[in-house]
């Protein structure tokens, strides 16, 4: 992808604060790219704050959502996480490991994975906590839940913005029905997906409706190779070590009431000229792209507040915002290349003309009668319409079949054959005419050969013998043999005759 020539140029840009010089000391110990580290912690420790850090104005969560793009073999995105793993592990405590769940694939599921995380906290010292790390390390998958489950897409667009998701457990009986009710979920996520994947899993009328623009794909490739022979005996991840920048922040933001967020001066003028920027960037693309990063300055406002949050600071500053800008805009960079990529521009998702059903049908089949021929149809189409748009398609033969019983008499369609293109036609003149050259080549023997084979008379091919031939040639040996036994009898009569006389 080309987002990725320029891209330790672009995570300078980035790197800002606790977070920022975490991952520069990270990187010398991993093969994982940067700015996917980068990713992976905004996304764990966003989660892991989520509640107590609040956007301007106090009502939604500071939460970011990211997803790593890189290839199987290259991209290194697991180890991209893990590095980010080892960064935020002992800040946050024991938050990973007791909050990260990987099977939700459905609404119900994930209903149930919070009410369990709420019935589980109230036994604890801090009380009721709604917070759920969701991690999809293989995307793909989870989005073929997510594109035909209509509940699951609607639950994570409420859990991003905070607002309440619920689930009713069905009863033997209408009236023992419950609802499970979650009033602030505090979803964290992170996911992962190859960039040949995207085009296949990614439905074009769900990114329209905005299932995708909340979360932040970044791609990602293999940061550098590490000496093999070092590493044989030794973890790289383990040499990463925790920030206890980091761990102070957490502790600050965990304690007390919810910290919300307010912006400076310098900060408030940065972020306005990030959203015209977005506007007028967007106004110059089509909807088929734009959809995928319509919430872009949100996200900006989201990560500034946690950079400013690692600081232990209210006030977001305009450095923060610069850094929330640059990470979010090489998001945006990405989306564009794998929205514009060519296996999925030609995945069209428009549907299909009558004529194209048509033949796709009958290419199925063979042929297809016109009772069969509707069907495949199904109900999206009159039959006017049908039989409107048979009528201006030459390549479909008509046959009428004749069975004489009463009635309309059935009809069956199937492609016409193809006349033979003018080079096949001609082909046999032009054997002719190598077979006449031969002839000419011929030999003086065979040629007086020929002539005494014409002046020859042609000898007359006996016939076969087959059951009716034999049948009819009996009657003629037959008069061939009476015939003289008819004449001497003739004779002797007259002779006799004149005897008489």
């Amino acid at each position: 992808m080309k987002v990725l020539e320029n891209r330790l140029e672009r995570f300078e840009s980035m790197a800002y604060g606790p977070i920022g010089k975490s991952v520069r000391q990270a990187m010398p110990h991993t093969e994982g790219d940067p700015i996917g580290i980068l990713a992976s912690t905004y996304a764990m420790l966003s989660s892991a704050f989520a509640g107590q850090v609040l956007l301007p104005g106090g009502t939604r969560p500071a939460l970011a959502w990211t997803v790593l793009v890189g290839k199987s073999s290259t991209g290194a995105k697991g180890r991209a996480y893990r590095a980010a793993s080892r960064i935020v592990d002992g800040a946050i405590g024991t938050y990973l490991g007791l909050r990260t769940k990987t099977s939700i694939k459905n609404a119900p599921t994930l209903v149930r994975v919070f009410t369990q995380a709420i019935q589980e906290s109230k036994s604890t010292e801090a009380g009721e906590d709604s917070r759920v790390f969701m991690l999809c390390t293989e995307w793909g998958s989870t989005l073929k839940f997510l594109n035909r489950d209509a509940q699951f897409s609607e639950h994570l667009r409420n859990a991003w913005d905070g607002s309440p998701i619920s689930n009713t457990i069905k009863g033997k009986k209408a009236a023992e029905a419950e609802e499970e009710w979650i009033d602030l979920p505090l979803l964290g996520f992170h996911g992962h997906i190859q960039p040949g994947i995207w085009p296949t899993s990614i439905r074009q009328v769900n990114a329209l409706g905005g299932d995708y623009n909340r979360m932040l794909p970044v791609a990602v490739e293999e940061w550098q190779e590490l000496d093999e022979l070092a590493g044989l005996n030794t973890d790289p991840d383990s040499l990463i070590e925790s920030s206890v920048e980091l761990e102070r922040a957490y502790e600050w933001v965990r304690k007390g009431a919810a910290k919300e967020m307010q912006y400076s001066d310098a900060a408030g003028r940065e972020f306005i000229a990030a959203r015209k920027a977005h506007k007028r960037i967007a106004s110059e693309m089509s909807e088929q792209v734009t959809c995928y990063f319509e919430r872009a300055p949100e996200n900006i406002a989201r990560i500034a507040c946690l950079l400013t949050a690692t600081e232990r600071k209210t006030t977001i500053s305009a450095g923060a915002v610069r850094a929330a800008r640059a990470f979010v805009e090489y998001s945006r960079d990405t989306v564009i290349e794998l929205a514009q990529m060519p296996s999925l521009v030609a995945r069209s998702n428009q549907p299909k003309s009558l004529e194209q059903k048509i033949r796709d049908a009958i290419a199925r089949n063979g042929s297809l009668t016109k009772t069969q021929l509707f069907s495949a149809m199904g109900n999206r189409h009159t039959e006017s319409e049908i039989v409107a748009t048979l009528a201006n398609m030459p390549e479909i033969r008509r046959t009428v079949i004749k069975n004489g019983r009463p009635g309309p008499n059935p009809v069956k369609f199937d492609f016409a054959p193809q006349d033979p293109p003018e080079e096949e036609r001609a082909e046999p003149a032009g054997r002719v005419v190598r077979q006449r050259t031969v002839k000419e080549a011929a030999t003086g023997t065979q040629a007086r050969k020929a002539t005494a084979a014409k002046k020859a008379p042609a000898k007359r091919a006996p016939a076969k013998k087959t059951a009716a031939g034999a049948a009819k040639s009996e009657p003629v040996k037959r008069a061939a043999k009476r015939a003289p036994a008819k004449k001497t009898p003739a004779k002797s009569l007259a002779g006799q005759g004149d005897l008489f006389n």
